[in-house]
C-alpha cells in the first residue's frame, strides 16, 4: 500500500485530504503543520509521496521544507497552494515536484496528480522503513 504524508497547516484541509485519500485506499499520515516537524517525519519514516502546503506554520514554508529535504530524499511531492504567482512557483520548481495543485483543488484531478506521480516516479520513495501513523 503506497504511504502519502499530508503536510498542511489548515486543519479542515487536512482532514479532508485525509479521509479522501484512506476512502481510496491509501495509508496516510497527518497532523504535521510545519516545516521542522515534516522534515523528521521524512528522515523517521518510510513515505512513497508528500501532499506539500507551500504555506505552513513556523519559519520554514513549504518550499524551503521541501529543500531541506531534498538534501538527504528523492521522494516526489505534490504541491497544494492557495498563491499561484510565478515567483512562487518558480520557488518550488527548484524542489523538482511532480505536480502543482491549486486550492481549492479538485479532488479527482489530485488523485490523478498522485496516480502518475507513481508511474513517474516508481522507484524514488524517500525514508526509511514504516513506522508509526499519526492520525488527525
Amino acid at each position: 500500500m503506497k504511504h502519502i504524508l499530508i503536510i498542511e497547516d489548515e486543519y479542515i484541509i487536512a482532514l479532508s485530504l485525509y479521509n479522501y485519500l484512506i476512502r481510496h485506499g491509501y495509508a496516510v499520515t497527518s497532523g504535521i503543520i510545519d516545516g521542522s516537524t515534516a522534515i523528521r517525519a521524512v528522515k523517521q519514516n518510510h513515505y512513497d509521496l508528500i501532499l506539500m502546503d507551500v504555506k505552513l506554520e513556523g519559519c520554514l514554508d513549504g518550499i524551503e521544507t521541501m529543500a531541506k529535504i531534498r538534501t538527504f530524499s528523492s521522494i516526489p511531492v505534490i504541491y497544494i497552494a492557495d498563491v499561484s504567482d510565478k515567483s512562487t512557483q518558480e520557488r518550488a520548481d527548484k524542489t523538482n515536484p511532480v505536480a502543482y495543485v491549486s486550492k481549492p483543488f479538485d479532488y479527482e484531478e489530485l488523485i490523478e496528480a498522485i496516480e502518475q506521480s507513481w508511474k513517474a516516479n516508481p522507484d524514488k520513495t524517500g525514508g526509511k522503513p514504516p513506522s508509526l501513523l499519526l492520525l488527525l
